[in-house]
Parts: C-alpha cells; sequence; structure tokens
C-alpha cells in the first residue's frame, strides 16, 4: 500500500522516528491506525467504565491519595511494551 500525507502529517511522521520511538514512518502510522482501531472498539460500558475510573482518579487525587508520575519511567515502559510485540 502506497499512501502520501500532507507535509504537517509527514514532517510529524518523520519527527516520531527521528525521536526514536518507532523504527520506521509504516511503524508510526500502523500505531496509529491500531489506536484509531481500539478506539472505534469501545463499547458505551467500556467508556462509561473508564469515566467512572476517571471520577476515581481525580477523587484521590484531590484528596492527596495519589503520587506524582514519573514521565520518563513511564516512557521507558510503553518503550518496552512496543519491543515486546
Amino acid at each position: 500500500m502506497d499512501i502520501s500525507l500532507e507535509p504537517e502529517l509527514e514532517r510529524f511522521v518523520e519527527a516520531k522516528v527521528r525521536e526514536g520511538g518507532f523504527a520506521s514512518p509504516a511503524d508510526v502510522v500502523r500505531s496509529a491506525l491500531e489506536m484509531w482501531k481500539a478506539q472505534e472498539e469501545l463499547t458505551p460500558e467500556d467508556i462509561e467504565e473508564l469515566r467512572a475510573d476517571l471520577a476515581l482518579a481525580v477523587e484521590q487525587a484531590r484528596s492527596g491519595q495519589s503520587t506524582p508520575l514519573d514521565m520518563q519511567e513511564i516512557r521507558d515502559e510503553v518503550r518496552r511494551l512496543r519491543g515486546a510485540k
């Protein structure tokens, strides 16, 4: 399959590869399509469950029951999980 992108999207894809999160432009597009597919497969029940989880998380944060996120640790975990595919 051969596709063409608007220059802005092409620069975005190229930047994602340069940043090291993806091995190739095809990997960037594949990842985006997988996320899009997963989003479309969400049922109303899934969305309601996510909303309930989010409401609980917000309440816990407001009451001091949360800890700051370590963004580098999260990035490392995502990269590790991507490599496990």
